[in-house]
């Protein structure tokens, strides 16, 4: 019994260590895929073929919109001009994930109903992933941008941030959203003179001069992505 048991040991070994390597790499990718999740951009990994193999929460909701589809499992526009020209990037992408082209990737515009301003797209390459066999399969981003989403921010963040009060905050929120003074002050029911008041607050505590700065700020700052 002793010498089987010492023939079984060694693979009851290996197998826990593979179960152990299992469990971290299924950890880490619930990590990341919950940071990607709060992300206001589209993000989708794609193989060779134009298939998704990863995505995060906003890509779905695009889907959803129809805005890009899945034709036979590919990755494709609405209109064909715009699908040759996305799947010749992600093509160029493979050939340098691949070892055999130079290309950075690149981008273009999916148009949408007139209605809509169109879909900023940006296709780059990405190094070649390997499975828990050894084996590469290079795969591309395709990053999608929606000039139209509305522009959702926590005020709490911003007070937590920059000190603002909550009317300051919501001020502010409203410049960011592309609201002029007028606009955001009739919002929050304030004189025009309040709200500028309050402006100048902001910009003092911000340590901004102008609402151009102040909107960049914000947006690249830790308030835009989204709540868990």
């Amino acid at each position: 019994e002793r010498v089987r048991l010492a023939l079984v040991i060694p693979h009851l070994q290996r197998a826990l260590q593979l179960h152990r390597r299992v469990a971290v790499l299924r950890q880490g990718r619930e990590v990341v895929q919950q940071a990607l999740d709060r992300l206001p951009t589209g993000i989708l990994f794609v193989d060779g073929e134009c298939r998704p193999i990863a995505r995060n929460h906003r890509a779905d909701e695009i889907l959803e919109a129809g805005d890009l589809v899945l034709r036979s499992g590919r990755l494709s526009a609405c209109d064909e001009i715009a699908t040759g020209e996305l799947h010749r990037l992600i093509a160029a992408c493979m050939d340098t994930a691949n070892g055999d082209g130079t290309g950075a990737g690149g981008v273009l515009q999916i148009c949408r109903a007139p209605t809509q301003p169109s879909l900023q797209v940006l296709v780059s390459p990405m190094r070649s992933m390997c499975d828990l066999l050894g084996h590469e399969e290079s795969i591309a981003a395709v990053f999608v941008s929606d000039p139209g989403l509305p522009i959702d921010l926590e005020h709490e963040r911003l007070c937590q941030l920059y000190g603002l009060s909550r009317v300051e905050a919501e001020f502010a929120l409203r410049i960011v959203q592309g609201r002029s003074v007028e606009e955001a002050s009739k919002s929050l029911r304030l004189a025009v003179n309040t709200g500028r008041a309050y402006l100048k607050r902001i910009f003092s505590k911000t340590g901004v001069h102008r609402q151009s700065d102040l909107v960049r700020l914000v947006l690249v700052g830790p308030a835009y992505p989204r709540a868990a």
